[in-house]
């Protein structure tokens, strides 16, 4: 036995083990299939008796409960405020950012609403 070996967990020390007989690595491989098996099983019930419970409660999912009804929205549409010059540097900083060099505003426009 290496001193790499004697510092792992026991059933790692088997499962590493070059010497032990095939039997020995299936029983190994079995036994770790089983307790996987087990504990999804396990979760399974779990999972099973919380549902039954909020059955039994009759509580309401949160996905199919009632939505509010929606605000209709207004009919007039919001005023159009006028481009400030905080506006424009904020797009001069964005052309900056992106061209990474020169560059010349000429004309700022509104794009139609789409």
């Amino acid at each position: 036995m290496t001193g790499t070996e004697s510092n792992l967990v026991p059933l790692l020390a088997v499962a590493q083990d070059l010497d032990s007989s095939l039997t020995a690595k299936l029983l190994f491989q079995v036994t770790g299939f089983i307790i996987v098996l087990s504990i999804l099983a396990m979760l399974w019930g779990a999972i099973a008796v919380i549902g039954s419970l909020f059955k039994k409660l009759n509580l309401a999912d949160p996905v199919t409960s009632p939505r509010p009804k929606p605000v209709p929205a207004p009919s007039a549409a919001p005023p159009r405020t006028a481009l400030t010059p905080e506006h424009v540097a904020a797009i001069g900083a964005a052309l900056h950012t992106v061209m990474k060099g020169p560059y010349r505003i000429v004309d700022i426009k509104e794009m139609p609403n789409q």
